[in-house]
């Protein structure tokens, strides 16, 4: 999942502060993606956006760490309480290609139209995941990846169809594992079968999910990453 959100441009009295939390800026609604152009907002002394593409900040590496960190933790406690440490690598793997790469789907998509794109943790999601997975079942909002720009309708969609396209793709990938034996199919199977159901639940057309703007842009591409998604979660089941 991925948000448009303009930040601010800030004197050097606020070289500190983080744009993506400043909660005042008067940014452009998410539900209207594609209005018109305000000023040009850039991290200070960064650069013009899109400048060091590829890049992360010492914020977003630590936010991804901790939210990496928790999902992991939770999914562990979800699957094998009993046994954490044999589900633990499990779940790490799941929780890396799964939520990671999505993200990271939208970060570098973004960049690469010269947007500026970082990823911010939500501490209540995450806090959400810990309560629900000490009671047997998860429930997580871990954060996305905010992205500061005009970008056009196309390149919207294009964001947002990145992140369940890098599920499919990881879930493809993977799917042939799956039918070795042992501790590896396991990891595998999981693997394929939570990043189709990410897919398929980014998919789901309403604000703020991916769908609402891979429907807006192209109904083919929503189409064809919908039936791989929900093909790939049915024959999750069977794994």
């Amino acid at each position: 999942m991925e948000k448009s959100r303009p930040i601010g441009s800030y004197g050097p009295s606020r070289d500190n502060r983080d744009p993506f939390y400043e909660m005042e800026i008067h940014y452009r609604p998410y539900h209207d993606p594609f209005a018109q152009p305000g000023p040009a907002f850039i991290y200070p002394g960064s650069g013009p956006a899109g400048r060091g593409m590829f890049n992360f900040t010492r914020q977003e590496i630590k936010e991804l760490v901790i939210s990496i960190a928790v999902l992991t933790f939770a999914f562990t406690m979800v699957l094998g309480r009993d046994d954490f440490l044999t589900y633990l690598g499990p779940s790490f793997i799941a929780v890396l290609t799964g939520f990671f790469l999505h993200e990271m789907g939208h970060k570098f998509v973004a960049q690469s139209y010269g947007l500026l794109s970082e990823f911010r943790m939500s501490m209540q999601g995450l806090l959400l995941a810990i309560i629900t997975s000490l009671f047997g079942f998860l429930i997580a909002a871990p954060g996305a990846v905010m992205i500061s720009g005009y970008p056009t309708k196309a390149q919207a969609g294009k964001i947002a169809f990145a992140g369940p396209a890098v599920n499919v793709i990881i879930a493809l990938v993977f799917l042939p594992f799956s039918f070795l034996g042992g501790i590896v199919a396991f990891t595998a199977s999981l693997v394929v079968f939570i990043n189709a159901i990410l897919a398929v639940f980014n998919l789901i057309p309403v604000h703020p999910l991916d769908g609402e703007k891979i429907l807006h842009w192209s109904m083919l591409h929503y189409v064809g990453i919908g039936i791989a998604a929900v093909t790939l979660l049915i024959g999750s089941w069977y794994l």
